[in-house]
């Protein structure tokens, strides 16, 4: 990264273009606070990185703490995921600017549940979507993830999550989901900080995907009928 100075714990404002820091977009200007790993966003851009709005920029929000998915992060779930994403329905949750939810519908999604408590982060979705001609095919929703109501997720087939690290936001997400009331059956492609892994029961860990310091889990979530 230009002028970079990793670990000094500075608040500066950079290009950034390596992958070793969190944004890798070139032209885009990004201030942090590698300290406290915090993600400070003026507003800038990213790209759609597959299918028929490939190329096409969407906006971040302006808010603090941001951690936008890198585009080779998004490439390599899609590239799981492959011709399964083609008619599902998914939600984005932890949206922020809801690049995840948008590379599904650019792919092939058929609709996009996106969910943030931030008013920052709804205000940058609705207006992506309406850019990219997708408002027809997106929910969105501004409040807490963990305050969902039960069958918000029904019909849902797959769910992206990027939570804030270091907070034990993975481990409430997974019992979330995993209550009966939650009518969610189907994938939970969870981001998270490379020391975190599943330790539990409930679903079935069915790929693990590293990147430096985050990693990206993805989880089988059956419907519990009893």
């Amino acid at each position: 990264a230009v002028g970079c100075n990793r670990g000094d714990g500075e608040i500066k404002t950079q290009l950034v273009s390596c992958s070793a820091c969190f944004f890798k977009y070139p032209g885009s200007r990004l201030r942090y606070s590698l300290g406290s790993f915090g993600i400070y966003r003026d507003g800038g851009t990213m790209r759609i990185v597959g299918g028929e709005m490939k190329g096409r920029l969407i906006k971040a929000p302006s808010t603090d703490n941001l951690r936008p998915s890198m585009e080779r992060t998004r490439e390599a779930i899609f590239s799981v995921l492959g011709d399964d994403i083609v008619d599902a329905s998914v939600a984005d949750l932890f949206c922020g600017s809801g690049a995840l939810g948008l590379e599904a519908l650019s792919r092939g999604a058929t609709r996009a549940l996106f969910i943030d408590s931030s008013k920052a982060a709804i205000r940058a979705v609705r207006k992506n979507t309406a850019d990219l001609g997708l408002a027809g095919r997106a929910v969105v929703y501004e409040g807490s993830v963990f305050h969902l109501r039960p069958g918000k997720l029904k019909d849902i087939s797959i769910v992206f999550a990027d939570p804030p690290y270091e907070k034990g936001y993975g481990d409430r997400l997974i019992t979330l989901l995993c209550l009966k009331n939650s009518s969610f059956d189907g994938i939970l492609i969870l981001e998270h900080e490379k020391g975190w892994s599943y330790e539990g029961s409930d679903c079935e860990i069915m790929r693990r995907l590293d990147f430096g310091d985050s990693s990206v889990t993805f989880l089988k979530v059956s419907l519990r009928v009893a």
